[in-house]
């Protein structure tokens, strides 16, 4: 028996993808370009949370991976002591 076309892979609704595939660029860029697609706004504490998966603050960064935040959110930005 023919399956109905509403079931068949190629035939899914119309909603709006959010495309996911890797693209060029640091995986800073890459996060800032991703929380763009799905309308997170750029800040540093959301970055932060998406990059780390909410395991890291701006005080738990060693040089290297502080280096690597893309410098328009650490405009304002520093350490608390």
């Amino acid at each position: 028996m023919a399956k109905s076309p509403s079931k068949t892979p190629g035939n899914r609704s119309s909603k709006k993808r959010v495309d996911l595939s890797p693209r060029r660029g640091s995986e800073g860029e890459q996060m800032l370009l991703f929380m763009d697609r799905v309308q997170i706004p750029r800040t540093l504490e959301n970055y932060l949370e998406l990059i780390y998966f909410g395991e890291k603050t701006l005080e738990d960064l060693d040089a290297e991976e502080l280096a690597e935040i893309p410098e328009e959110l650490l405009k304002g930005s520093s350490p608390k002591k």
